[in-house]
């Protein structure tokens, strides 16, 4: 994030924000019943989405090298596991979001 503040100042400051939202975002549908929970989860996605888009610009422009498989992968599997759990939501699953032992959390299916 350094190097990208050097280079380009508004770049990583909106990065910066992107990137403190998803958390926040997740935290607060944690804690919302009904139709907010799933609204915050995908407001998260959308931050984590946008921080990606972030680091691609900063490559495409030069301030940053290439995302790397790893990363992008670890995006990748932040939005499939994202996308099941709200498939889930919807069907109102009970066990969403419980942790390993419970049978009805649903799993990124390419991750598992």
């Amino acid at each position: 994030m350094k190097r990208l503040e050097r280079c380009d100042p508004d770049l990583a400051r909106q990065c910066r924000k992107a990137l403190a939202s998803a958390p926040l975002n997740v935290a607060e549908g944690s804690y919302n019943r009904g139709g907010n929970r799933p609204a915050r989860y995908h407001t998260a996605l959308g931050s984590l989405r946008e921080v990606l888009a972030c680091l691609e610009v900063a490559a495409a422009l030069g301030y940053l090298p290439e995302v790397d498989a790893e990363l992008r992968e670890r995006f990748d599997h932040a939005r499939h596991a994202r996308a099941a759990r709200g498939r889930a939501l919807m069907r109102g699953w009970a066990g969403v979001g419980r942790g390993a032992g419970s049978r009805d959390v649903p799993r990124c299916l390419r991750c598992s």
